[in-house]
């Protein structure tokens, strides 16, 4: 099949295959390739720059297909529910002992609460 003609609209746009050589041997005869050093698209050196900002991760979001995104939710979907049906289930298989009571006598008040009653019946007679 012969590659496009010149006058489709897209035909100025193919790069030509000389302009990016392969990088170039470490040892002659060695397969490994010497290190390409990473650079920005404008060319200019990149610096490393520590975690993520939340800008960084809406952008990262906002450039993925709405068919990964779905994929993605569904994704989510299924495991949060594999989830909850995996507790219920986990809850059946092994049943809580049930707990005897910590207080002997479940009437039984905090200190809390009988100081807030004695302040409560003091404010009563105060106002009689």
């Amino acid at each position: 099949m012969p590659g496009p003609s010149s006058q489709h609209p897209y035909a100025n746009l193919r790069k030509p295959q000389t302009e990016n050589p392969p990088p170039p041997l470490l040892q002659s005869g060695s397969r490994k390739r010497a290190p390409i050093p990473s650079t920005t698209p404008t060319g200019a050196p990149s610096t490393p720059r520590g975690a993520p900002t939340t800008a960084d991760i809406v952008a990262s979001y906002a450039r993925i297909p709405p068919r990964t995104k779905l994929y993605l939710a569904l994704g989510f979907f299924a495991f949060a529910s594999g989830g909850v049906y995996m507790t219920y289930k986990f809850e059946e298989w092994y049943p809580v002992k049930k707990r005897q009571r910590a207080v002997a006598v479940p009437d039984a008040k905090s200190q809390v609460d009988i100081l807030w009653e004695e302040e409560e019946r003091r404010e009563l007679e105060k106002h009689r």
